[in-house]
């Protein structure tokens, strides 16, 4: 009897190393697991990506009737290659997904900041990326100008998302205490989606592969065998 098989989204990420621990425990208990590496991001960033790019890399990458995660920015790929007929696993699960558009006040005041501070001090002014990292935009002060256009742009891509149109059976899981992606999106994405269910884990935070690596192997080797 062949191994099932886990293929793997990975979210907003320069390096896919720490989720090795994971992807080890899976293997240990009978899942064969394909992590696909994301242009712009694991790959390098070569140019600013859209969601179309990303939409088309994933239709030429993932096989049909395939059962497949996508952790935040690797779930808002997901569904929209979904919604637009592109691709069609056989299962989805989304962990801590990104997706649903929200404008927030920390990213108000982080766009404000990076301009204040650009005017009155320069972009090299080392009082700038301390103001940055009090805002919680250090990740997107570190990253490549391609690499911070094409975060925008993946923001801007959720305005047209409409889970509704991810009509795949789907299984959310969310950690309770993930604060990039506060569990009001999965709530909302378990809403929208017509074939959802959604776990909430109260210890979890947005990365659960690399904090609870072991509790995440367990959780989603039972999905993938009972879906298989």
């Amino acid at each position: 009897m062949s191994k099932p098989t886990l293929y793997i989204v990975h979210g907003w990420t320069t390096t896919t190393d720490n989720w090795q621990g994971a992807i080890n425990e899976l293997e240990q208990r009978g899942i064969k697991v394909h992590m696909l590496e994301v242009p712009g991001l694991t790959t390098g960033a070569d140019k600013e990506y859209q969601i179309s790019d990303y939409v088309d890399w994933i239709a030429n990458k993932l096989p049909p009737h395939t059962i497949v995660l996508g952790h935040s920015n690797g779930g808002r790929i997901l569904m929209n290659a979904i919604s637009e007929g592109k691709i069609t696993p056989s299962q989805l699960i989304l962990l801590n997904s990104a997706g649903i558009y929200h404008r927030s006040l920390k990213a108000r005041l982080s766009k404000f900041a990076a301009r204040l501070f650009g005017k009155l001090f320069g972009q090299n002014n080392p009082l700038r990326p301390l103001v940055r990292r009090l805002l919680g935009a250090s990740d997107y002060s570190k990253a490549s100008a391609d690499m911070k256009k094409t975060l925008e742009n993946m923001l801007e891509s959720d305005k047209k998302l409409n889970p509704a149109r991810v009509k795949v059976p789907t299984t959310i899981i969310w950690g309770r205490k993930d604060k990039l992606t506060p569990l009001w999106q999965g709530r909302k994405l378990a809403a929208g989606i017509p074939n959802s269910t959604l776990e909430v884990v109260d210890n979890w935070t947005h990365n659960p592969y690399r904090t609870h690596p072991s509790d995440f192997a367990a959780k989603i080797a039972t999905q993938v065998k009972d879906i298989a």
